[in-house]
């Protein structure tokens, strides 16, 4: 189990962020000379980007895979895991048999400096499962 915050692991791209943030709020404030609009665009933002700023929870273990959330728990079991990419910073698995769109079905996992026992692990669970 490990947890993963982007927005903690790197401060400049945080700052970097929450200037964009701060621009669009702005921005959005100077166009409809409402501060609820400003503020609205800014939180609106941030939840989109939720992933980045609030820490979130995997879980590797015999029955599958599971990612708590802010916005809630979702969990693919072994056996529909057919599909597995990575790069260096997150893992995606997938219940589909090819690369491409699965409609939301898939895990994203974001890594910390765990990527090779991540995908360790997952090779090991997979091999495993009949």
């Amino acid at each position: 189990m490990w947890q993963a915050c982007p927005a903690a692991e790197s401060v400049l791209k945080t700052l970097v962020v929450l200037h964009l943030i701060g621009g669009l709020a702005l921005a959005t404030f100077l166009a409809s000379e409402s501060r609820l609009a400003g503020m609205a665009a800014a939180i609106g933002t941030i939840l989109v980007l939720y992933r980045f700023f609030f820490p979130s929870t995997h879980t590797i273990d015999d029955t599958g895979i599971k990612v708590v959330t802010l916005l809630g728990t979702r969990s693919l079991e072994w056996d529909r895991i057919n599909h597995v990419s990575h790069d260096a910073t997150r893992v995606y698995v997938s219940p589909r048999i090819r690369r491409g769109s699965d409609g939301g079905r898939g895990l994203l996992l974001l890594l910390k400096d765990n990527q090779a026992e991540v995908l360790a692990a997952i090779a090991a669970r997979r091999r495993a499962c009949p």
